[in-house]
């Protein structure tokens, strides 16, 4: 049993701590994204905030962004 309870907190942490270095990555690589991390909310592994570069019209993206 005690080897049990060992397993599933070393599971539990790899899932919450992974996630963040996994997930930061995953944002880094997004074309036209900004972010930061926000302060997490309880019962959250973490929080961004994120700034995504739209275009105002996709038929024509030379009127610009926002």
């Amino acid at each position: 049993m005690k080897n049990l309870t060992i397993f599933c907190c070393l599971f539990l942490a790899r899932m919450t701590f992974g996630q963040g270095i996994d997930l930061e990555t995953r944002l880094f690589n997004l074309p036209d994204v900004q972010f930061q991390k926000i302060e997490t909310p309880t019962g959250f592994a973490s929080a961004y905030e994120l700034k995504i570069r739209q275009p105002i019209d996709h038929k024509a993206p030379e009127k610009g962004h926002f």
